[in-house]
């Protein structure tokens, strides 16, 4: 092993420059040959090989004649990269992930949304139906909005549409008992002035506290199908489709919230959103109903 180093120690740097270009150029063709290296400085094979090559990578060998090869489908030590992230790359790895984070909040917020949206378009269309109902039956008609449990009925999620008999007062279901889209509830009900077409109104609840809701101000006593119902919140349609007070008093304008929160086992409803809600109006004489955003108001 001395004599051979001492060989290689011996040959000029030309020679050596000479001897790497050689190799080089072989391994662009595909193969490395070391016959050449071999040759000139008169090193065995095996003594040229642990020259060029990392002890520690395995090698595939294939034998011709006197010519030493390694096939080029090995990886090359030297490609190989032992560096890290750069301040750089950790920088908008964790900006892509903080937008991504935020898109996900936004996702579940927008969630309740259209279950507003869709409790809105329910309750228009039962008011649509109560005043569809007076006029033909010739009658009262409302849409009462649950205020107990019995059967099944969940406080402020649950509606029903009904109409009066005149012979005997009481009333009759027409519509039978339906729930909102989970996650929206009845808040209350606005009479006349107490409702502003034009601005904004307030809530008369804060968020995340628990309160059995107290703006209903329409409710009547009725019994509806051999049931009595205390106090129920409804809207109410005169036979001629004009919007009524529980008293038969005519109304100006009658509108129903609808808000996003949760009603828990003792009839108190949590708010989620002051945000998120939607007002179910008809605007008495006339009677045309609609549903309007928050954005409505501004």
């Amino acid at each position: 092993m001395k004599q051979c180093k001492g060989k290689w120690n011996r040959v000029g740097k030309s020679n050596r420059l000479f001897a790497f270009v050689r190799i080089f150029a072989f391994k662009k063709t595909g193969v490395c040959c070391w016959q050449g290296c071999e040759q000139n400085f008169g090193l065995t094979s095996e003594t040229t090989r642990n020259l060029f090559l990392p002890p520690t990578l395995p090698i595939q060998r294939v034998s011709s004649g006197s010519c030493w090869m390694r096939s080029i489908d090995q990886p090359s030590y030297r490609l190989v990269s032992t560096r890290g992230f750069s301040l750089i790359e950790l920088l908008l790895v964790v900006a892509i992930l903080s937008i991504m984070a935020g898109l996900l909040t936004l996702g579940l917020q927008g969630v309740r949304a259209p279950a507003i949206r869709g409790a809105a378009s329910q309750v228009t269309s039962g008011l649509s139906l109560a005043r569809q109902v007076a006029i033909s039956k010739n009658t009262k008609a409302a849409l009462f909005i649950a205020n107990d449990t019995v059967n099944g009925r969940i406080p402020y999620r649950h509606w029903s549409v009904g109409y009066s008999n005149k012979s005997s007062g009481n009333w009759t279901l027409f519509k039978k008992w339906e729930p909102l889209p989970e996650g929206a509830v009845f808040l209350e009900t606005r009479m006349n002035s107490s409702y502003n077409v034009l601005k904004n109104n307030p809530f008369t609840q804060s968020v995340g506290q628990p309160q059995i809701p107290t703006g209903f101000t329409n409710t009547t006593d009725i019994v509806m199908d051999g049931k009595t119902f205390s106090g129920i919140p409804c809207i109410i349609f005169d036979s001629d489709g004009a919007a009524v007070s529980s008293s038969a008093t005519p109304l100006t304008h009658a509108a129903i919230r609808i808000a996003s929160g949760v009603v828990n086992t003792n009839w108190e409803v949590t708010l989620s959103s002051t945000n998120q809600y939607f007002f179910v109006e008809t605007d008495g004489m006339v009677g045309r109903i609609r549903m309007r955003s928050p954005e409505d108001y501004k």
